[in-house]
This record gives C-alpha cells, sequence and structure tokens, in this order.
C-alpha cells in the first residue's frame, strides 16, 4: 500500500490539507492535493500570465495575495506526483508581480514555502504571514495599496474564509479575484 492509499484508509483529514505520511525531497512538508487540482493550477497559471503581461504597462506596482498559501508542493494523492503549488507558479512568472503576499495557519507550511521560495527567487519582494487569514486582513493591506493592481487567490479546504473578511481586503483596492468553493464543504453545509 502506498502512503497516499494509507492516508485514504486511515481517514486522516488535516484541515490545513498537509499530508501526514510524506515530505518532499527537501525533507519539507507536501500539501495533499486531489486528481483536479493540475487542471487549476494550469488556469491559474494561464490567468497569471495574462494579468501580468497585459497590464504591465498600465501597473507598474502589480500583487499577488494568496490566503491558504501552504508549503507551495503538493503531492496528488491518486498518482503520488509532485506538483508546484500556486505561490511557486506566482514566483516564477516570466512577467513577475512587484510584490508577493502568502498566508497561512499552518507554520510548518510557512516555513516550507519560504525555504522554497529563497530556493526558487531569492531576490523578489515576498512577504509571509502565518496566521488565520480572516485575522490577517489588516497586516495584508498595511502591505499593499491603491497604488498596487492585485491578484488574490482564495483556495481554501473547506469554508474557513468569512465573507467580511473579503469584504475588508477588498475595499478601495484595484483587485481581481480567484475564489474556489471546495464543493465537499458547500454540500456539507447543507447536509
Amino acid at each position: 500500500m502506498n502512503n497516499c492509499a494509507k492516508c485514504k484508509a486511515d481517514e486522516v483529514k488535516e484541515e490545513d490539507g498537509i499530508c501526514p505520511y510524506i515530505l518532499g525531497n527537501d525533507q519539507l512538508p507536501l500539501r495533499c492535493v486531489g486528481f483536479w487540482a493540475r487542471d487549476k493550477l494550469y488556469y491559474l497559471q494561464r490567468y497569471m500570465s495574462i494579468f501580468n503581461s497585459s497590464m504591465k504597462d498600465k501597473w507598474f506596482k502589480r500583487a499577488y495575495v494568496e490566503l491558504f498559501a501552504g508549503p507551495g508542493l503538493g503531492i496528488v494523492r491518486d498518482s503520488g506526483q509532485i506538483i508546484s503549488g500556486s505561490p511557486l507558479l506566482a514566483v516564477e512568472q516570466p512577467v513577475a508581480f512587484s510584490r508577493h503576499i502568502f498566508v497561512d495557519i499552518n507554520k510548518a507550511a510557512v516555513e516550507a514555502l519560504e525555504k522554497r521560495v529563497k530556493q526558487s527567487k531569492s531576490s523578489i519582494d515576498v512577504n509571509f504571514i502565518n496566521g488565520d487569514c480572516n485575522d490577517s486582513i489588516g497586516e495584508i493591506r498595511t502591505r499593499i495599496d491603491a497604488s498596487y493592481l492585485i491578484l488574490t487567490f482564495i483556495d481554501p479546504t473547506s469554508m474557513q474564509t468569512r465573507f467580511s473578511a473579503i469584504n475588508d481586503l477588498t475595499t478601495n483596492l484595484h483587485m481581481d479575484l480567484i475564489i474556489n468553493f471546495p464543493l465537499q464543504a458547500i454540500n456539507r453545509s447543507y447536509s
């Protein structure tokens, strides 16, 4: 039995999605993701590319904000394949964001992401916030202002984001939002 099958058999449910069994080659944590993550990340990466290349001459300052950043690498449950997560895709954009803000409640995930980002791109403007995204909005807003065009990605593992926090984040800012609503969490809330 591979470790992903063991995880399913044990029904281990980490709310933040961190794999309890497998570490990356760098001995840092991985986020457990479904097979659909590859498609989701493909479309997100395309959007980032379009966002940056089409706006680079109109907005000198472009920021990427992610509220559930995770450790930067994921493991696909069904195959065991290791894939780059959205934060690493954001820092590796050919036409770069001028600032990155990554938020996650899991301290080990934030520390792993910070190490992976520094290995990938050590000279970029990156801010790491360890905390609940709902409680981190004020801190995020101290690092961006109306002079930025902002792309924010909100991809919770369940329904952890309060709509009031999203409202507080977006008020008086120029921002594109990409929000993934996890169907399982929505279905559970209507059961």
